[in-house]
């Protein structure tokens, strides 16, 4: 298991008014601090990016990326197949790997050291945005598992501040504005912060779960987040609530 050093600190250090031009630096840094093997963007649907060829921001060898372009492994790929018709976190032991074109691509990818276990997380940007943020992992299954049930939330976050930046340097698109919200999203997003449920939200708040979920979507919009992880990570940057103590 990784020994991984400040990371709620490091996560709070994310500012979105201070995006990262350099995304594949960024990577290294998220890479080294959470020990993983390997952390790819890879964008399916942005405008001005994917019109000619797909894009990669990414730590993988350079050789594998060759590879698998040369073999026209997307393809086939599940992953990809996933994170396109997906729109939660999906670990890649429980996609299909079962085909023979798949068991020769895992064992390329196995064979260019790119990791034991993977999972992706899904990207819906607020303008109709689609990508894939994947991490993979040397761990074993039940390490990897303890691994993701920490820090699902980080990746989330980090996914949301890379496509972001991307959105905004690699387009050349000005960063959107910023609108506060109300005291009561407020309240609601300060309390996912502090990691309570929707309807644990809901009983705090003495107020039903769909105006908890109707104040995290509004909120969502307003600090132009992809989700409910993104939300806090941009209110936290805001000054807007407090970071998790």
């Amino acid at each position: 298991m990784s020994d991984i050093i400040g990371s709620r600190d490091f996560l709070n250090s994310l500012d979105e008014d201070d995006l990262p031009e350099d995304i594949e630096s960024f990577l290294d840094i998220v890479r080294e601090r959470y020990g993983i093997a390997h952390i790819v963007y890879h964008a399916i649907n942005v405008r001005g990016l994917t019109e000619d060829e797909p894009y990669l921001r990414h730590t993988y060898p350079d050789d594998w990326v060759a590879r698998y372009f040369e073999k026209g492994y997307f393809s086939l790929d599940p992953v990809i197949e996933a994170g396109v018709g997906g729109h939660i976190p999906f670990n890649w032991n429980t996609l299909d790997w079962n085909t023979k074109p798949r068991r020769r691509f895992l064992g390329e990818a196995m064979e260019h050291k790119i990791g034991l276990n993977g999972m992706s997380i899904p990207i819906r940007g607020v303008g109709g945005e689609h990508a894939i943020l994947s991490v993979t992992s040397f761990q074993n299954e039940r390490d990897w598992s303890a691994f993701l049930g920490s820090y699902m939330g980080d990746f989330q976050r980090i996914a949301g501040y890379i496509h972001q930046s991307i959105v905004t340097h690699e387009r050349d698109e000005p960063a959107p504005i910023i609108t506060p919200p109300s005291p009561r999203e407020r309240a609601v997003l300060q309390l996912v912060a502090y990691g309570l449920s929707t309807d644990a939200i809901a009983d705090k708040l003495n107020i039903k779960e769909r105006t908890v979920r109707a104040f995290l979507e509004t909120s969502r919009y307003k600090l132009h987040a992809l989700n409910r992880a993104h939300a806090v990570s941009v209110a936290i940057g805001h000054g807007f609530i407090l970071p998790p103590r």
